[in-house]
């Protein structure tokens, strides 16, 4: 079964180059993956480059800086030289304080290109009134969600905010990133082998096939973040274990499929 990862990074400022998740792509068996460019860089050169010089291998998920008043046609000349999606932000009406006279100009930008937006936003943040009416208003707007919702907050606030995330199940138009178990359970101390007890595991990805469906669900590593947690292979190897109380189809689904589709991989 082809393998793609949904969510990972390079970069020559930050992080690691590319070479450096190639290694562990060949290592591991992972046949594509998604660059996400991290927070803070709106030059996506690197990572064109890097899918050009790896044809077939990578798509973009690129970034633009949402605070400047020429963000959309920005956006459109990135998306003209290729790439395919972006990572913005929500809700919108807070970042766009440069364009005030349409705070969601970029959002409709990338429905009208046909560009999946995958937010890092949480889960708290993206439950506003106004976000969702945005989702229902751009009903050809792909949206990715991430990191289960948690970003940048405490872990009394984690439950909370995931029931609110599922909650965005209803809208046909958005799907999920599955992350690695290194999200939903902390590090054992003391350490001990193996880190995690998959069957100890709580029940958020249980919860996200019952509510999206292995079909708007896909498996995303956020390399090189990741080495701090279980590390790369770990990701797929503790994922692959859970799932495998699921279908084949909807193990097909969330390791290779929902990613290719959105994608175009």
């Amino acid at each position: 079964m082809a393998i793609v990862d949904a969510h990972c990074h390079a970069s020559l400022s930050w992080l690691e180059p590319v070479e450096m998740l190639l290694f562990q792509m060949d290592t591991y068996g992972v046949d594509k993956a998604v660059l996400v460019q991290h927070g803070g860089e709106y030059d996506n050169s690197y990572l064109l480059a890097c899918a050009e010089q790896h044809l077939g291998r990578f798509a973009v998920m690129g970034m633009v800086d949402p605070t400047l008043p020429d963000a959309p046609e920005t956006l459109a000349a990135w998306h003209a030289r290729g790439v395919g999606s972006v990572r913005l932000f929500a809700p919108p009406g807070a970042a766009f304080v440069a364009n005030r006279s349409d705070p969601v100009a970029l959002w409709r930008k990338a429905a009208e290109l046909g560009m999946p937006v995958s937010s890092p936003s949480n889960a708290l943040e993206i439950s506003a009134p106004s976000f969702q009416a945005l989702i229902e208003e751009l009903p050809d707007l792909q949206l990715i969600l991430e990191h289960y919702g948690f970003l940048r907050l405490r872990e009394d606030q984690q439950e909370e905010a995931y029931e609110k995330l599922l909650e965005f199940a209803r809208f046909p138009n958005v799907t999920m990133k599955i992350h690695g178990l290194g999200e939903l359970i902390p590090r054992p101390s003391p350490l001990r082998n193996p880190t995690f007890d998959v069957e100890q595991a709580p029940d958020h990805i249980d919860r996200a096939m019952q509510t999206f469906g292995a079909h708007r669900l896909m498996l995303a590593t956020d390399w090189p973040l990741s080495a701090r947690r279980e590390g790369y292979s770990n990701v797929f190897s503790y994922l692959k274990a859970y799932l495998s109380r699921y279908s084949t189809n909807q193990q097909a689904a969330v390791l290779p499929s929902t990613a290719e589709r959105t994608f175009a991989l």
